[in-house]
């Protein structure tokens, strides 16, 4: 029997108790059938009544620089502050968002200084706000590639977070693109 690593909820249905359903994600666990139990899409009242049921090893939102409601609404200082995992997926936001990104004053005089694309730049700003932050970017193009690898690398300057910080939200962090 193989064991999965990690294993998310993905969506809480909104039919079903998410009592419920953790609880069957706690079956598997003990069952030994994985090992972590993540979350994904969830709120942070939702993260917290998980996090009462059993121990939750990652979270995974939308979360990118036009999308920055869970750390304006506490849940990525709820995950530092219980050693929980924060992925933000689409951290670009989507393609439209991130050729918005690249076309922004803001992005267009951070790129020269610190010779790199927004795509790297955005990435290092999210690595920038937390160890327990860890994106998952696209890798589908050789340019995304080292653009992922500079990012890691990339120390950003306290005034470029913040003003990164304060870039429009366009998105809720339960906002998904159909």
């Amino acid at each position: 029997m193989s064991t999965h690593s990690l294993y998310y909820l993905h969506g809480p249905d909104p039919a079903v108790p998410l009592e419920d359903s953790i609880g069957e994600l706690i079956k598997l666990k003990n069952e030994g059938k994985i090992n972590h139990i993540g979350i994904a899409n969830v709120t942070l009242e939702e993260i917290k009544l998980a996090s009462r049921l059993t121990k939750i090893s990652a979270v995974q939102n939308r979360c990118n620089p036009f999308c920055k409601g869970d750390f304006k609404n506490g849940l990525i200082d709820y995950c530092k502050l219980n050693n929980i995992i924060y992925v933000p997926y689409c951290p670009l936001g989507s393609w439209a968002d991130h050729a918005k990104l690249a076309k922004s004053p803001l992005y267009e005089n951070l790129t020269t200084p610190y010779h790199t694309s927004s795509y790297a730049i955005s990435l290092a700003w999210l690595l920038a706000k937390g160890n327990h932050i860890i994106p998952i970017p696209g890798m589908d193009k050789i340019n995304h590639v080292i653009a992922n690898i500079e990012a890691v690398n990339l120390p950003l300057a306290a005034e470029d977070i913040t003003n990164i910080d304060r870039f429009p939200d366009l998105y809720s962090p339960k906002h998904v693109d159909l």
